[in-house]
C-alpha cells in the first residue's frame, strides 16, 4: 500500500486543526470513528469551496456536489490531547465528478492516522441530477490536480472515476 510520508503531507494546506478532547473519544479510549469522518468531510468541502464551490455557488448558480463514494483507512489512533490536521489533495476529475483524498495527519506524532478518499458527482439543484462542471470550476480542479501531481508523490487509490 503506497501512502505519502508524513513529511509529503505537510506540503499540503492544512484544514481543521485543533486538539483530541474527551467528547472526541469512545469505549477504547481513541478518538470515535465518527470524528474522523466528519473532519475530514469537513476539509473536503473546505478545499471544494476553496476552488469555487460554496455557498453562493449553491445558491446563486443552483449547483454543487453530493458525495457518491466514501473508502477510508485507518492506519493510526488519536488519543485525548493529540493534535491532528486534515490535508486535502484533488486526485483527478471528469466533467462530472471529483476524486480526492483527504488525510488526518496525527501532528503530535508525526504520522498519517486516517485516509478518506471521496467521489463527488457534481450536480443541479433544480433537478438533483448530475451535470458537467462549468469551465471555471474545471479549470479551478484542474490547477488544484496539477499542485498536488507537482508535490511528486502519488496515492494508490481504493476508488476510481474511470469504471
Amino acid at each position: 500500500m503506497a501512502l505519502p510520508r508524513f513529511d509529503q503531507l505537510c506540503a499540503l494546506p492544512a484544514y481543521g486543526a485543533r486538539t483530541v478532547t474527551a467528547d472526541d473519544l469512545d469505549l477504547n479510549g481513541h478518538m470515535n470513528a465518527a470524528h474522523f469522518i466528519t473532519a475530514q468531510i469537513r476539509a473536503v468541502r473546505s478545499a471544494l469551496a476553496e476552488v469555487g464551490v460554496d455557498e453562493a455557488y449553491v445558491t446563486e448558480r443552483r449547483m454543487g456536489t453530493f458525495a457518491a463514494e466514501h473508502n477510508i483507512r485507518y492506519l493510526g489512533e488519536l488519543r485525548l490531547g493529540d493534535e491532528f490536521s486534515v490535508r486535502v489533495r484533488f486526485l483527478d476529475r471528469t466533467a462530472k465528478t471529483v476524486h480526492g483524498a483527504a488525510f488526518l495527519v496525527d501532528e503530535t506524532k508525526g504520522r498519517l492516522a486516517t485516509v478518506l478518499e471521496v467521489v463527488t458527482v457534481h450536480v443541479d439543484q433544480e433537478t438533483r441530477r448530475s451535470t458537467p462542471m462549468p469551465d471555471d470550476l474545471t479549470q479551478a480542479i484542474d490547477a488544484r490536480i496539477a499542485e498536488g501531481e507537482a508535490l511528486g508523490w502519488t496515492l494508490e487509490p481504493r476508488l476510481s472515476l474511470r469504471r
